[in-house]
């Protein structure tokens, strides 16, 4: 005899127990949400590169033969970039029903760090020599 849906439960092995992941580790939407986090924090210091590099070509002396050089820091930021980008990018469309709108801003906001920082050292580098 089968217990009624209906009724409520006669002890603690009766209660319906959470399902766990016995699935693919790769699969799994919490790793794949904590592999999204680590590998964008590997953004932050290129993004801070760049900007230290286009910081410098705004605030250089343009009469200053040398600082052609200092917009090598934004792109080789930018080009270091490339690879991390790609593996956000596939993690994140793995994860992208299960993530939060925190990590989403928060992967929106490192990935645009390196490009941002690329863009106004190529403005300021054309504007200012």
């Amino acid at each position: 005899m089968t217990p009624s849906p209906y009724a409520p439960p006669t002890n603690a092995s009766d209660e319906e127990q959470p399902p766990g992941f016995d699935g693919d580790p790769l699969d799994n939407p919490r790793f794949l949400v904590w592999t999204l986090r680590v590998v964008t924090l590997l953004l932050i210091p290129l993004g801070l590169l760049g900007s230290l590099g286009a910081f410098a070509l705004l605030t250089g002396d343009p009469e200053n033969p040398e600082a052609y050089e200092v917009i090598i820091a934004p792109v080789y930021a930018w080009l270091f970039s490339i690879p991390v980008l790609i593996v956000c990018l596939l993690v994140y469309r793995k994860c992208r029903r299960d993530i939060s709108l925190a990590d989403k801003l928060w992967f929106s906001t490192c990935s645009v760090l390196p490009t941002a920082a690329l863009v106004v050292a190529i403005v300021a580098s054309v504007v200012r020599y």
